[in-house]
């Protein structure tokens, strides 16, 4: 037995292991299926015993706050990771949300969409990752439009909200999965400078997200 001032154990690595596995699991699962999918097809699909499932995330709720978390801190490690390696604001941004797009980390229009603002609110965790990941986000829009590659009127908030919707993956709607590489491409080219024609209504910052 430890005595009271030793340093708590860190996660054994398999343990590590099987709740990032549930973790993936989950996410897939209700992305497809929703999140009211059974919590044993997590367990099934993850390669686990559901008493290791309910070891990790006693209820769905903790699943589901999890799951944003690691969502949130993935998105944010990944922009900072680009923009260490790329000079260039413009290319730097195009590269993140080619690679974001890649995960099918989709938060805002995926299966968490009606759950997401209310553990958001009751999670000073979550609320501080996806904070921090707007945040770099609002940062790489700024750069590219400072450098005169992204065109003025597209705030941060836009971005967020088209590649959320690009993300989404729903059982038996293979399409958008097939062309959702297109469509981002046709995004890209869209954001450029070099159109002159005005986009309709007002740019959508990250603020308004909440809304």
């Amino acid at each position: 037995m430890s005595s009271s001032n030793e340093e708590p154990r860190a996660p054994r690595a398999d343990a590590r292991r099987n709740r990032e596995k549930i973790v993936h699991a989950a996410r897939e699962l209700f992305m497809a299926a929703g999140t009211d999918a059974p919590l044993d097809d997590v367990a099934r699909l993850a390669g686990i015993g559901k008493g290791t499932l309910y070891r990790n995330f006693p209820d769905r709720d903790t699943l589901l706050a999890t799951i944003a978390y690691d969502t949130f801190r993935q998105l944010a490690d990944l922009a900072c990771a680009i923009r260490e390696a790329e000079d260039d604001a413009w290319i730097a941004l195009c590269r993140y949300l080619r690679e974001w797009s890649a995960l099918h980390l989709g938060v805002l229009y995926d299966a968490l969409c009606d759950r997401l603002p209310a553990m958001i609110k009751a999670d000073p965790e979550l609320r501080d990752a996806r904070a921090r990941w707007l945040g770099i986000l609002e940062q790489m829009v700024s750069a590219a439009q400072a450098a005169g590659h992204l065109r003025p009127d597209v705030r941060a908030g836009d971005i967020a909200l088209f590649m959320n919707i690009l993300q989404q993956r729903k059982t038996g709607h293979d399409l958008l999965a097939q062309i959702s590489e297109r469509f981002l491409e046709l995004m890209l080219d869209g954001l450029g400078v070099r159109r002159d024609v005005p986009l309709p209504g007002e740019p959508l910052t990250t603020r308004a997200l909440d809304r």
